[in-house]
């Protein structure tokens, strides 16, 4: 188990013992369990325990906005009666505001736990997650081999590209579906990316683009809708005189840190024509029925 599991584990524990204190105290009273009362407050008191104790070992989210929705329940209850139980001078006003005060505890530490679990819940999800999307890519990469290129010469296009050293053993950028146009390209380092952090991720290779293209570096819709990962400056250029390493601007946009593994795809890359203009100054430009609407101009 993480280790944010096992301090999760080790705050149910202590919210446990200090519903027990519950409990002992207001049976502790002389007389009190006669009370109508009374017989409220304890049963509310046991409730936070018994609460507490069915949640131990449930790791589902659902189950823990359950215990959530329960121990906190329980919690309102057992103030509700214990302050009726004050109003009828069947406690004194030490002993309330010592099982006030308990109680008051009792709250930050389900708090806690709630939030330790959570994230807890986040990064296991986050972890599974991962494991499954890098095993069934490396599987697919590997099924579909040439599958899409099997005759990569009929292209009416051709790019050299040099291989560095820290991509030996990765795959070229591919086409990954008959009609995709982009090439996806793998990370050549490990990488992992804090929320709100940005950082340059090397592709590991170079490339050379024929005068009058460029390569245009896009993120991966995939990364964006399930990791809420981008490329800042989307979509990036590489110019046709550019022959340096191919690297990748990312941004985690998200709540969680996004761990990038060698191997893994990281964006896109798309090969487009493009075209240089001169300047022709003139002292007027020709009139539009738009004119200089913009910013809106149109409505939403």
């Amino acid at each position: 188990m993480s280790d944010g599991g096992l301090e999760a584990t080790r705050m149910f524990t202590m919210a446990e013992e200090l519903a027990d204190r519950v409990w002992g105290i207001v049976m502790a009273w002389d007389g009190f369990c006669k009370d109508s009362v009374g017989k409220q407050l304890i049963r509310a008191a046991d409730s936070i325990g018994a609460n507490i104790a069915e949640s131990v070992g449930r790791f589902h989210p659902k189950d823990v906005l359950n215990f959530l929705s329960h121990a906190r329940g329980s919690m309102q209850a057992t103030k509700f009666w214990l302050r009726r139980a004050h109003q009828r001078n069947l406690i004194s006003d030490a002993e309330f505001k010592e099982l006030w005060d308990m109680l008051e505890q009792q709250g930050r530490t389900l708090n806690d736990y709630i939030s330790l679990r959570r994230e807890w819940l986040r990064s296991a999800r986050h972890e599974r997650e991962d494991r499954i999307l890098r095993e069934s890519t490396a599987s697919y990469v590997a099924s579909n081999d040439d599958a899409f290129d099997p005759e990569p010469s009929n292209y009416p296009l051709s790019l050299l590209i040099q291989r560095l050293p820290e991509s030996e053993g990765l795959p070229l950028p591919r086409y990954m579906s008959a009609g995709a146009a982009g090439m996806d390209l793998f990370a050549a380092e490990d990488a992992t990316l804090a929320p709100g952090e940005t950082k340059l991720v090397s592709t590991g290779v170079c490339i050379a683009v024929p005068e009058g293209y460029e390569a245009q570096i896009r993120p991966r819709s995939g990364l964006a809708l399930n990791y809420s990962i981008t490329i800042p400056n989307a979509p990036g250029t590489i110019d046709a005189d550019y022959r340096g390493v191919v690297k990748v601007i990312l941004h985690n946009l998200g709540t969680s840190p996004f761990h990038i593994q060698r191997g893994d795809r990281i964006a896109q890359m798309v090969i487009a024509k493009v075209e240089r203009a001169a300047w022709e100054e003139v002292d007027e430009l020709p009139n539009t029925q738009r004119g200089a609407g913009g910013f809106g101009h149109t409505g939403i």
